[in-house]
């Protein structure tokens, strides 16, 4: 499966895959969990916010003590699988 075909499941552009791999999230990723991008980078450097837990489906206390838990690679993992597991937001 190519980069390109792996982002169209996904219901991003390749380059915001290969962006969000690296760390950085735009827009499409944003739209998709129906958080800022700004709670995804908070998210990225160890911060959960109300909204990114609520993103996660977790209690803001149980999202946080997951994040706490594994590093920034460990964090864009669970933002990728976010993005596959989940319905784009409305």
């Amino acid at each position: 499966m190519s980069v390109y075909e792996a982002a169209s499941r996904l219901g991003l552009t390749e380059y915001e895959l290969r962006e969000l791999i690296n760390g950085t999230a735009h827009g499409g990723v944003a739209e998709r969990l129906g958080v800022s991008i700004k709670d995804i980078d908070g998210f990225f450097e160890g911060y959960v916010s109300p909204e990114m837990a609520t993103a996660l489906d977790m209690p803001h206390a149980a999202a946080q003590a997951l994040r706490d838990t594994i590093d920034p690679k460990g964090a864009i993992g669970i933002v990728v699988g976010m993005c596959v597991f989940k319905p784009p937001a409305p």
